[in-house]
């Protein structure tokens, strides 16, 4: 069964890809000001509870960083952040493991999930498990997200300052959110913090098999999941 992991990748990042191209971005990003508060734009929507699909309010920080910087962040992150997204998805709308194309074709989307690795399958449902524990909720999904995307270790970014300052903020709002919203669950925050590498491990995995598959030739050379996967390699 074909797994198109291109259009899930697209899907996935969708939403941070298409806040750049928001009528603001031009002029936020030339200016190259400094981003407004992460913290008070996190805490204001946590308190609403909301669901971020489709929520652009939050990308009104991501705008304000420099280009260069949004891309190195996104080619750093983005096969953790499709991880985190199938689980999110799964958990919270039903995201089933396979799906009937209009023409009749079948469509793996746990293999998607899994970066196309079906021996990742066991990880992926361990983790999943630990944050099932932990009352994993669209708010966590949506700051545990940044965190992964706002990562201050990416080599060669331009203002590594705003990214360390946005993810120091994110982190704060999700603290608060933890012991606010779940006192009962102890230690939640530092626990959800702990699973963050055990996704980087599940798709830094997956990446390495499609990079193989692709010098093998088992996989197409002119796409977007290419392209990221080349950059993060140089």
């Amino acid at each position: 069964m074909a797994v198109n992991l291109e259009a899930s990748t697209e899907l996935t990042q969708g939403r941070t890809l298409k806040a750049t191209h928001c009528p603001a971005y031009s002029s936020a990003s030339k200016t190259n000001s400094k981003p407004p508060g992460f913290y008070k734009t996190f805490k204001t929507k946590l308190k609403e509870n909301y669901d971020p699909t489709g929520d652009y309010q939050l990308m009104s920080v991501w705008i304000f960083f420099d280009v260069d910087d949004q891309m190195k962040l996104l080619q750093h992150s983005w096969s953790d952040m499709l991880v985190l997204d199938h689980m999110h998805q799964r958990m919270h709308n039903s995201l089933p493991d396979e799906t009937t194309l209009p023409n009749g074709q079948k469509f793996d989307l746990l293999s998607l999930g899994l970066l196309g690795v079906p021996a990742l399958s066991e990880h992926f449902t361990e983790i999943s498990g630990k944050l099932t524990d932990l009352k994993f909720d669209p708010s966590d999904y949506i700051c545990i997200k940044f965190l992964l995307l706002l990562n201050p270790d990416v080599r060669g970014l331009m203002n590594r300052k705003h990214v360390q300052e946005g993810h120091e903020q994110v982190q704060k709002a999700l603290h608060d959110y933890c012991l606010t919203s779940y006192p009962q669950i102890q230690d939640k925050f530092n626990k959800l913090l702990l699973i963050l590498p055990e996704i980087h491990v599940l798709a830094s995995r997956g990446e390495e098999h499609l990079y193989m598959k692709h010098c093998s030739g088992g996989a197409p050379t002119q796409t977007l999941l290419m392209e990221m996967l080349h950059a993060k390699r140089k």
